[in-house]
C-alpha cells in the first residue's frame, strides 16, 4: 500500500531526488563543503577566544579583562623589537580581574 503523506522538504532543497552523473561532482561538493567548514571553524575560535590544538588566539593590544575572559590565554604580539608575551585572565581575592604573563623558564 502506498503512502500518501509526504513530509514536506526542507526551504530551498529539492522535492525531487538528485542524480549524480559523476562522482567528480560529489568530490568536488564535498571538497568545497568541507572548505566552508574549515573557515567557519576557525572564524569560532577567533571570536570565542578558544585554545585548540595549540591555536592561541593573538592580539596586538590588551583589553580590559571581565569576567568572560576568566581563565582565558592569549598571545599578546609584540611589535618591532619587542618580545610576544603568553597572557592568562586571572581573579584576585579583591575579585577584580587581571592579564598576567606567564614566564617559560
Amino acid at each position: 500500500m502506498a503512502r500518501n503523506d509526504k513530509i514536506p522538504s526542507e526551504p530551498g532543497m529539492p522535492r525531487e531526488p538528485v542524480h549524480v552523473k559523476d562522482v567528480a561532482d560529489v568530490r568536488g561538493w564535498i571538497l568545497a563543503l568541507v572548505n566552508r567548514l574549515n573557515v567557519l571553524f576557525r572564524q569560532f575560535i577567533d571570536s570565542h577566544n578558544l585554545l585548540v590544538d595549540g591555536y592561541l588566539f593573538q592580539m596586538t593590544a590588551l583589553t580590559t579583562p571581565t569576567a568572560t575572559d576568566r581563565g582565558r590565554m592569549i598571545l599578546l604580539r609584540g611589535g618591532t623589537g619587542t618580545a610576544d608575551q603568553v597572557r592568562v585572565c586571572i581573579k584576585d581575592a579583591a575579585e577584580a580581574y587581571s592579564w598576567k604573563t606567564v614566564t617559560i623558564t
